[in-house]
């Protein structure tokens, strides 16, 4: 799907004057979109909410891991379809929403696109049986090690691939709001 076919299909009814002025202004159109214009809440296929600010930094950080490996990011796409501005960061599994505190967001893109791989992988554990509760550190520990793996092949500071190697899982401390698992003791954010 075209980013312009994207737009539409989320903002707009089919019949409406938007969608008509698209169809007959095509080329105009799907330019806009080349330019940014409509980007500015997708992030290949991902919608993200959030202030303006916050949102460069995510798509920033979305189109950096995307051109790192389509195959991570598939695998976060697998188990995400927004991207959120909220108060924690954590992964909202039945909402399929990945949510990024200002901390996190504040970090470098390298770090930021590591924690959207990060979230994905609780989606997946927590989906595939492997850990029915949240709050193991073991989870979080698996969590970590596939967030390092993706951090590496970013090509990240060394002071960040240090902090997370030494991270042991015992920071995290579940709050739940809904199906939402919030990570209010470690925050992600770059050392």
């Amino acid at each position: 799907m075209k980013p312009a076919d994207a737009y539409l299909a989320l903002h707009d009814a089919a019949g409406s004057p938007l969608r008509l002025w698209m169809q007959s202004n095509r080329p105009a159109f799907d330019a806009a979109v080349r330019k940014g214009a409509t980007e500015a809440s997708e992030g290949h296929g991902m919608r993200v909410v959030g202030p303006p600010a916050w949102k460069q930094r995510v798509l920033h950080a979305l189109d950096l891991l995307r051109r790192y490996s389509a195959e991570v990011f598939g695998f976060v796409r697998q188990y995400a379809d927004v991207v959120q501005h909220a108060e924690q960061s954590g992964m909202g599994i039945r909402e399929r929403t990945i949510y990024i505190a200002d901390a996190t967001a504040d970090a470098s893109a390298e770090w930021l696109a590591s924690v959207f791989a990060h979230e994905a992988y609780h989606a997946y554990l927590r989906l595939s049986g492997l850990y029915p509760e949240y709050g193991k550190e073991a989870e979080e520990q698996e969590c970590n090690a596939y967030q390092l793996r993706v951090l590496r092949g970013l090509n990240a500071r060394e002071k960040e691939l240090a902090h997370l190697s030494g991270q042991t899982g015992g920071h995290y401390r579940t709050v739940f709001s809904g199906s939402v698992r919030y990570n209010p003791c470690g925050v992600r954010r770059s050392p």
